[in-house]
């Protein structure tokens, strides 16, 4: 057995440790990820109606900031330059008046709007169906999975 199918099968026999939120100590321990996931420190949760309406927005204790968000591999890796998530982000990507107010990095939010319009058409394979009240979970994880934008 090689090591890569050895990781898949360590993967695989962890499942129900993937999303979950692990302490050591005092402090925040590593999580077991889900495949194609990532994780950001986010400072606001807003939370959005299916229809995208703003529903309500509330800062984060500290605690609470670890966020699971979808990526691909291409955002999983921007040293070769600056490449949007797929749905969650920094402010830099995803707020189009960033530098309106005060923002010292560059503005990407026009990269990070064509890979939403992209990811939003019809038979796209990451193309997200939201229906209910409110969009809450970015992915199938327990706990810090909610929508929030850096």
């Amino acid at each position: 057995m090689g090591w890569l199918e050895r990781c898949y099968e360590t993967y695989e026999k962890n499942q129900s440790e993937v999303g979950a939120p692990a302490m050591r100590g005092d402090r925040e321990a590593p999580m077991l990820l889900p495949v194609a996931h990532t994780t950001q420190k986010a400072q606001v949760e807003i939370s959005l109606s299916g229809s995208g309406e703003f529903l309500s927005a509330r800062v984060l204790r500290p605690d609470e900031a670890t966020t699971v968000i979808p990526c691909t591999e291409e955002s999983s890796a921007r040293t070769s330059g600056p490449v949007p998530h797929p749905l969650a982000d920094k402010l830099q990507y995803c707020a189009g008046d960033y530098a309106d107010f005060g923002g010292q990095k560059k503005s990407d939010f026009d990269k990070y709007i064509a890979q939403l319009r992209v990811r939003a058409l019809p038979g796209h394979p990451s193309s997200v169906s939201c229906r209910g009240s409110a969009v809450r979970a970015a992915s199938p994880v327990r706990s810090h999975s909610r929508h929030r934008t850096r």
